[in-house]
């Protein structure tokens, strides 16, 4: 039996072993408590006059604020080379497995005329061992003009995840939109009282949208699962995986906030929902796989944003080595510009978002590149050798809802040197104390940049708050200066963590024009 992570308190469960730091969770905020002239606490129940009681605060955050750190652009990463990928090829989905990319995502050998999904498209597999050089490995699963030898897989393009409590033949998942016929359509329907969103329906373009979905023993051969997931319409990149602590999967959708009239033929198309509500981002979790209810908003426009921007995919991923901490990369189109930027979000449960400060991170290139058009994310963030953090975005030449005819979509990376996507920064003095934990390794390293005149200086505490452990107090933290990918923390006389039997500790920085990247246990 899985047993659920803790959520909240202290001491913080790491289920990786690197923090990044993007907003608040594992920063302590201030504590505090009011005292008695005899350092007695008194606090809410004491009965001390307006000036007999005193102010005392521990652990108290202060000099510091975090901030994304913008992208550098690199691509395209991938050219068409064979024939069956002869317009284009892109990736949908990185999966980095025992030291090897892999990747999932569609090609074409046609010209697109109208919508993409008019186009002649195959689901393909690729696999890398830097994340630069891609090999198309002979699957043997799909003909194409006569042979098998090629990277095509059954299916069509979607999202892939790895499902940690599945049986073998199911542990790759694959989720993505598609349409489905009217008999299937009524059938679901009827099984699944309540559970239709009436807007799968598009009469405009005769078309019933469904969330699908897939299951394989090896993230190539496919079987598709014989029901939709769930009937909505969610017609753009679908992102689902495995919540540990939760013990549900978890789907995040397109959503339409707001309420739906029954159509009147006589309106004109754009007259009609889905010209005028703002496209957001949906989520839903369930037991089964097989089986999602209809999403819940998550996340919609609201006031502090332009009134013609909308939230159109998501790109939920998780921050390289931490194991849990959810990231998500959504695409913002500004539908008065028709342009699209990327911004970066984090949450500490998937549930709760907000907007890493410093956003957008990525923006459209400039009009005439490869990507100067639009451009929209993919899961998942990764790192490449060397500690890159690097995000597959599909970057076009022409706006997204430019006649597409001759456009030309690319695969490039958002590029985070160092994996320096966010960081705590002291512009010039500041201090902080983690939340308490288990260290998940006995050296502790340090991605940090600090001013010639700066430094950082890390002390551990134990289980007396604002009181440093003996051996690893102030005087015996040695100073980092300098920039630094991946140093060391020193205390005089040990280059270790201490061995506390278990009990958990926490760790007291102290910054001077810093900025800290990321923690990280060995």
């Amino acid at each position: 039996m899985q047993m659920k992570k803790q959520l909240w308190g202290e001491p913080y469960i790491l289920e990786g072993k690197r923090i990044i730091f993007t907003d608040w969770t594992y920063i302590r905020p201030c504590n505090f408590g009011w005292y008695n002239s005899a350092g007695e606490l008194v606090s809410v129940s004491g009965d001390e006059g307006p000036f007999e009681a005193h102010f005392r605060t521990f652990s108290r955050p202060w000099g510091i604020h975090i901030k994304a750190q913008p992208a550098v652009r690199t691509g395209p990463i991938l050219q068409p080379e064979l024939p069956w990928e002869a317009n284009r090829t892109l990736i949908h989905t990185i999966i980095q497995e025992n030291g090897l990319f892999r990747a999932w995502g569609t090609c074409s050998n046609e010209a697109v005329h109208g919508d993409i999904s008019e186009a002649q498209q195959f689901f393909c597999y690729y696999e890398s061992d830097d994340g630069y050089a891609w090999r198309r490995p002979d699957v043997g699963l799909v003909n194409f003009q006569g042979s098998k030898n090629n990277n095509l897989l059954p299916g069509m393009g979607g999202m892939v995840f790895v499902d940690p409590v599945a049986e073998p033949g199911e542990r790759y998942k694959w989720i993505g939109t598609g349409g489905i016929s009217r008999e299937a359509y009524e059938t679901c329907k009827a099984a699944r009282p309540g559970e239709c969103d009436v807007r799968c329906e598009r009469p405009d373009v005769g078309y019933i949208f469904a969330n699908l979905g897939a299951v394989s023993p090896d993230g190539l051969q496919w079987t598709d699962l014989p029901e939709p997931l769930a009937l909505e319409h969610s017609d753009t990149q679908l992102t689902a995986y495995y919540d540990k602590a939760l013990g549900k999967y978890v789907c995040y959708t397109r959503y339409w906030p707001g309420r739906v009239q029954p159509c009147n033929d006589a309106l004109e198309p754009q007259q009609i929902w889905w010209a005028s509500l703002r496209r957001s981002i949906g989520r839903a979790e369930s037991d089964d796989f097989c089986r999602f209810p209809i999403s819940e908003s998550l996340a919609i426009p609201g006031a502090e944003r332009g009134p013609s921007e909308v939230f159109y995919t998501n790109c939920r991923t998780v921050l390289p080595g931490t194991g849990d901490h959810h990231a998500m990369f959504p695409a913002v189109w500004d539908t008065s510009t028709d342009t699209t930027c990327l911004e970066f979000w984090t949450s500490p449960d998937g549930r709760a978002w907000n907007r890493v400060p410093g956003c957008p991170v990525l923006e459209t290139a400039p009009f005439g590149a490869w990507d100067g058009g639009c451009l929209f994310a993919s899961p998942n963030l990764v790192e490449l050798p060397g500690g890159d953090f690097a995000l597959p975005y599909t970057g076009y030449d022409l706006p997204h809802k430019y006649p597409r005819g001759k456009w030309n979509p690319r695969t490039g990376y958002a590029l985070w040197h160092r994996g320096r996507i966010s960081a705590v920064e002291s512009p010039e003095r500041g201090a902080f104390t983690t939340m308490s934990f288990q260290p998940p390794g006995e050296r502790l390293y340090v991605n940090v940049r600090t001013k010639r005149a700066g430094s950082i200086r890390i002390a551990l505490e134990g289980a007396e708050w604002d009181r440093p452990l003996p051996g690893y107090g102030w005087e015996d933290a040695v100073p980092i200066v300098g920039d630094h990918h991946r140093m060391q923390v020193r205390w005089r006389g040990t280059e270790t963590l201490p061995k506390c039997n278990g009990a958990p500790i926490a760790l007291m920085v102290e910054m001077d024009g810093a900025s800290l990247y990321a923690l990280e246990f060995e």
